[in-house]
């Protein structure tokens, strides 16, 4: 360019040259214009693209812990209504009954293992204390005459296995609150 101008002005037309050189800098001022708008433009709608995915794996990561949360209690609730149905009720009144309670208490309480440590997979101490809290049921709900046709009916067990599942579903949903939250979600 300044080459240009040296001949330019050698040939002594200088209102000329500075002509020539306000066209060639407006001309490429609006092509780097152009360029820098372009790729702004390109390179906004990428980083627009990728925020809103961040937000929605985000939001989808917090909805599937709500839904395992809303699982785990409906879980606890399925245990505590067979429990009272299955330990205030006579055992021969209850018939094939009684084995239906009992499927449902034992196979909801695999569900709670599944459930803790799924969700709390990232949180050992909060997993360890949920595992003792669900050991405890299983001990309450299924033990003593569990399974036993000749079984009596026990109020204790009822009031034990109602305030174990009480306390639990508090500290899940404090534990819950705890977890760390998914990236812009």
């Amino acid at each position: 360019m300044i080459f240009i101008l040296y001949i330019l002005i050698l040939h002594g037309s200088i209102f000329r040259t500075q002509q020539i050189i306000w066209q060639n800098h407006n001309n490429m001022f609006s092509w780097v214009t152009f360029g820098a708008g372009a790729a702004g433009a390109f390179t906004a709608h990428f980083v627009a693209k990728f925020i809103d995915r961040q937000f929605t794996i985000g939001a989808e990561a917090e909805k599937r812990k709500d839904v395992d949360l809303a699982a785990f209690c409906d879980a606890l609730d399925g245990i505590q209504k067979c429990c009272v149905r299955m330990w205030l009720e006579n055992p021969k009144d209850l018939g094939t009954k009684e084995i239906e309670l009992q499927a449902i208490i034992t196979a909801n309480l695999k569900l709670l293992t599944l459930i803790n440590s799924e969700l709390f997979r990232c949180d050992i101490d909060h997993k360890e204390d949920n595992k003792k809290s669900i050991k405890e049921i299983i001990k309450t709900a299924s033990g003593k005459d569990f399974g036993d046709p000749d079984r009596k009916i026990d109020k204790e067990i009822v009031l034990a296995v109602t305030e174990q599942i009480v306390s639990l579903k508090h500290q899940i949903k404090v534990h819950r609150r705890t977890l760390p939250r998914h990236w812009l979600g």
